[in-house]
């Protein structure tokens, strides 16, 4: 996360290695470029990491593989060369290791609903090396966490951040033998059976007294992976670095979602550094409303309507008096929101302070209604299913009413800035969003739409380009009616067709926030922000770039960030486009459902009636001989097909299964 965090690894490209992430729908772990699990916490996101090592090199603690041959012992973190990859079209991860002539293979998955981690190790060019495992937990640091190394593993104490249990390595072909011990790590020695091992680490939880389950194996781990893929949106377009950025963000979306709850968490990581040196480091192991619902709407518009449901289930079920009395929620009831810092652990550059929980909790923000409500209807529209809405019905019309309340009242915000509240332009848009979708609801569902709605939705649109208006800036900004900032917030007028993409002063705030954001060929999230730019502000930027027209510059601007993502196609919250170092917890939810929501507004836009189809390609995939094709497209339940065929004197557009849908074809193009 920090510039200061050693990579010894030789990348492939200019794309810098940093880490993989393998989850089982309960927890994940990040796995580094040497094949270390350097990040992870049992036996659910929540709790107190056992190994850390990827936030504090010096004191988080690790699982490291290394060989013993000819009677030295070789770690792979010191050694060699090490590739990484995941296998196509699913979350295992495979790790290279390089040293002389000997090749170690690593495997890695979680099976999905099972507290285990599966290495399958490979070693190719020699048969008489043991595997040594290095087990070392995160240096105490209490009160939050106990660990005690014993032989046979590491017992995790009960404490307020951590349930007790065991974490046990054991191996399939082998029984493991211990040749170092201390108070800090313990040391396995493990056969090979056939230059091959098959490594488990197991949580075992001290209160159940479950038997051992029969751990899936790796290729049942990627089996599961391409089926899940396989029922989403398959794409063939020009560029296939894209296509497999889009794969790898719905894989890495399928990690972060919390399989016991539905909830959807924004990072799996805790108080990783937004910058060198900085002290912006957060905890991110929560289901966050704005991005949860931004999520589940991704989820939707790929076709996976399972996780959307679950997670508008969550949130709904935690609506009090119209509104989310919090802006975050833990993934199970019972672990806090109170924000604490934690003693004797630092950012890889030394950065404090490290904090577990998030005081953004007892935040005000506004945007809640408007992204529950309009999630749910986008998963109407694309499921053809209104039993979600018609069984929640009543949270959600609390929800409108209380935006007719409290839609002119002042919030911290959607960047959560511990300060002055402010009259946010983006929580005004998004109020008006949750009363324009709540009566489209009500249409559908067939029930009355109280004309406070009506008039209310009215009020907004026709005050908040007014009072958003800056003579100064020659733009939308963030606040109302006070000398204001740029805040490439504002951007959600046009995304959430507030105002028209044609709108005179909509064209100016475009233009002025991509000169003063702009970093390199990205950008920051507001003038105060100096830090490096966001992804999600500059998926924004694409998004609207898209809406304008200018899609060509779109297409630059997310060349960029793919360019600017790990090597393994992962984002964390900030980032730096030239060295593609990542900043921020990581990978960071929200940045890959952009990723998603981007490609998809190139492709196709559906409004419920109408299909718009490949409404912002880019000039550079109009070339003769282009066919590009989008197949298993939700729309209304049914599964649609569009293709875009470029000949030598005409551009050509097929579809299928839309009957009933009025389909748009660019003027440019033909219909087919």
């Amino acid at each position: 996360m920090t510039a200061s965090h050693p990579i010894s690894s030789t990348p492939t490209n200019r794309r810098l290695p940093y880490a993989g992430i393998v989850g089982n729908g309960r927890t994940g772990a990040l796995i580094d470029a040497h094949g270390c699990i350097g990040w992870l916490c049992v036996p659910t996101f929540a709790q107190f990491p056992v190994f850390a090592n990827l936030l504090d090199p010096a004191h988080g603690g690790c699982l490291e593989l290394g060989l013993h041959w000819r009677g030295q012992a070789f770690w792979a973190r010191d050694y060699g060369y090490c590739a990484q990859r995941y296998l196509p079209g699913t979350n295992v991860l495979e790790t290279t290791w390089e040293i002389t002539s000997c090749r170690v293979i690593l495997r890695d998955a979680m099976p999905w609903g099972q507290d285990v981690f599966v290495r399958e190790v490979i070693i190719q060019g020699s048969a008489d090396a043991m595997i040594w495992v290095r087990v070392r937990p995160t240096a105490p640091t209490p009160p939050s966490t106990g660990f005690r190394v014993e032989r046979d593993g590491i017992t995790i104490e009960e404490t307020r951040c951590a349930a007790k249990g065991k974490l046990i390595c054991r191996a399939r072909e082998s029984e493991s033998v211990v040749v170092a011990q201390n108070a800090d790590e313990v040391i396995y020695e493990f056969a090979p059976r056939q230059n091959r091992l098959t490594l488990s680490l197991e949580y075992h939880d001290a209160r159940t007294d479950a038997p051992r389950p029969s751990i899936a194996s790796i290729e049942a781990c990627a089996q599961a992976d391409a089926q899940w893929l396989e029922s989403t949106v398959h794409l063939s377009i020009p560029d296939q670095q894209l296509q497999t950025a889009f794969e790898r963000s719905l894989l890495a979306l399928r990690v972060l979602t919390y399989e016991p709850t539905g909830a959807i968490l924004a990072a799996p990581t805790a108080s990783f550094p937004s910058e060198p040196g900085g002290h912006h480091n957060w905890d991110y192991r929560y289901c966050w409303v704005r991005d949860g619902c931004y999520i589940a709407q991704a989820f939707d518009l790929v076709g996976r309507a399972e996780e959307p449901a679950r997670l508008y289930q969550f949130l709904l079920a935690r609506e009090t008096n119209g509104q989310w009395r919090s802006p975050l929620w833990a993934i199970e009831s019972d672990y806090p929101t109170t924000e604490e810092q934690v003693a004797g652990l630092y950012g890889p550059g030394g950065e404090t302070p490290i904090r577990i929980g998030n005081g953004a909790a007892l935040q005000d923000q506004h945007d809640s209604p408007g992204n529950v409500i309009s999630g749910v209807y986008q998963h109407v529209l694309l499921t053809g299913k209104t039993d979600l809405a018609a069984r929640y019905w009543t949270n959600l019309a609390r929800a409108a009413e209380w935006c007719c309340d409290h839609w002119a009242d002042w919030e911290a915000g959607i960047w959560e800035r511990r300060e002055r509240n402010r009259a946010w332009v983006h929580g005004r848009a998004l109020c008006w969003v949750a009363l324009r979708d709540a009566i489209r609801l009500a249409r559908l569902l067939r029930v009355p739409v109280p004309p406070r709605w009506e008039s209310t939705v009215a009020e907004i649109a026709r005050t908040l380009p007014n009072d958003g208006w800056s003579e100064e800036k020659g733009a939308f900004v963030r606040a109302c009616n006070e000398p204001s900032i740029y805040d490439i917030s504002v951007l959600a007028l046009v995304l959430e067709d507030l105002i028209a993409p044609d709108d005179p002063h909509l064209q100016r705030t475009v233009d002025a926030l991509a000169r003063a954001m702009a970093f390199g060929p990205a950008f920051r999230r507001d003038e105060e922000d100096l830090r490096y730019p966001f992804y999600l502000a500059t998926f924004w930027m694409v998004r609207a770039l898209q809406c304008v027209g200018e899609s060509d510059r779109a297409y630059a601007h997310l060349r960029a960030v793919i360019e600017g993502a790990s090597a393994l196609d992962l984002m964390s919250e900030y980032f730096d486009p030239i060295t593609s170092r990542q900043f921020g917890n990581f990978p960071q939810a929200y940045s890959h459902e952009e990723l998603i929501r981007a490609v998809c507004a190139m492709l196709w836009h559906f409004d419920g009636e109408r299909l718009k189809i490949f409404p912002a390609l880019p000039s550079a995939w109009l070339a003769p001989g282009t066919v590009i094709r989008v197949s298993n497209i939700p729309l209304k339940g049914a599964r649609a097909e569009i293709a875009l065929v470029v000949e030598k004197d005409q551009v050509r557009c097929e579809t299928r299964n839309t009957e009933g849908i009025q389909v748009i074809v660019p003027p440019r193009f033909a219909r087919g």
